[in-house]
């Protein structure tokens, strides 16, 4: 199993341009402005997000919160996907921090950690107020 400073390496080696530094911010430029960018944050942040923006991930913190509880093995018969896919979106979800998880016995039970999944919402919708981007309508 990866540990947080491997995939803190492999974000930093796969992700980010070699000629871009980690955090550096740069000097002013004429104007004054400062360019303070830090691309490992950015891409961690399109992580989490991008855990959530997925059917199926969607699909199964649905599921989870209607049961209040539930373990892979009833995720995966309940919705009728093999078991390695189950596990895989729930890892997902579960790095990005929107399960929680409690053990019994042998069992680990999953819930929807209610408070991730406000954080991100309210993050979203900070984002989408101050964008210029329009979406079309999905019909």
């Amino acid at each position: 199993m990866l540990r947080h400073s491997h995939i803190k390496n492999y974000i930093y080696a796969t992700l980010t341009p070699k000629h871009m530094p980690r955090a550096v911010p740069t000097p002013p430029d004429n104007s004054g402005n400062e360019l303070n960018m830090d691309p490992i944050a950015i891409k961690k942040a399109a992580l989490v997000i991008r855990a959530v923006n997925h059917p199926v991930r969607q699909k199964l913190l649905w599921t989870i919160h209607q049961e209040k509880q539930m373990r892979v093995t009833e995720l995966h018969k309940s919705l009728r996907l093999v078991q390695p896919l189950v596990s895989q979106h729930m890892a997902a979800l579960r790095e990005a921090g929107f399960l929680s998880e409690e053990r019994q016995g042998r069992n680990i039970l999953y819930s929807v950690n209610y408070n991730r999944l406000k954080e991100v919402q309210q993050l979203a919708a900070r984002l989408i107020k101050t964008s210029c981007i329009v979406m079309p309508l999905l019909t």
